[in-house]
């Protein structure tokens, strides 16, 4: 039984699966702490370089405050510039789930992987997340194939066993 994903790899796919993955990483909370405890300090700094009259510090500090605070969409956009240079952007990929494992066909490439390369999987709301080694992701939305969720779900359950998270 083979399984049949659909899609077109463009800017709001890339958007869509960093998004996705990013929500799911255990370093999300964490991140976003970190964030929060090395902001406060710059905040305080800012005020005191203010009340001193030291605009130029301050406005370097503000401007590192700024950077901190959209460092998700700087990151995102800078995926997605380097992405406009990929040559499989915006060609149509064909992503297929069988007992043998998985396989990925667009116009410049074909590969094929097991699924003991799989270290992860997780099924969302509208899609199915696969993780490669922490790192590599493959998004497979909902939208992009024809076959049941439940039957999706089934292959991959048997497939990952204890590696799958629903």
């Amino acid at each position: 039984m083979a399984i049949e994903y659909r899609f077109r790899l463009d800017e709001q796919y890339l958007e869509q699966a960093i998004g996705r993955f990013r929500r799911q990483s255990r370093w999300a909370g964490w991140f976003v702490a970190i964030k929060v405890l090395v902001a406060l300090p710059l905040v305080g700094l800012v005020i005191l370089f203010v009340r001193d009259k030291l605009f130029l510090p301050a406005a370097l500090m503000a401007a590192f405050l700024v950077a901190l605070a959209l460092t998700a969409r700087l990151d995102r956009w800078w995926a997605v510039r380097r992405f406009r240079n990929a040559p499989y952007y915006a060609s149509e990929m064909t992503v297929g789930l069988s007992e043998e494992g998985i396989y990925a066909r667009d116009r410049e490439s074909e590969s094929r992987s097991s699924w003991r390369t799989v270290t992860s999987g997780r099924g969302l709301q509208d899609g199915i997340l696969f993780v490669e080694n922490g790192e590599r992701f493959r998004w497979l939305p909902d939208a992009a194939t024809e076959a049941p969720r439940s039957e999706v779900e089934e292959l991959v359950r048997r497939q990952l066993g204890e590696r799958w998270v629903s």
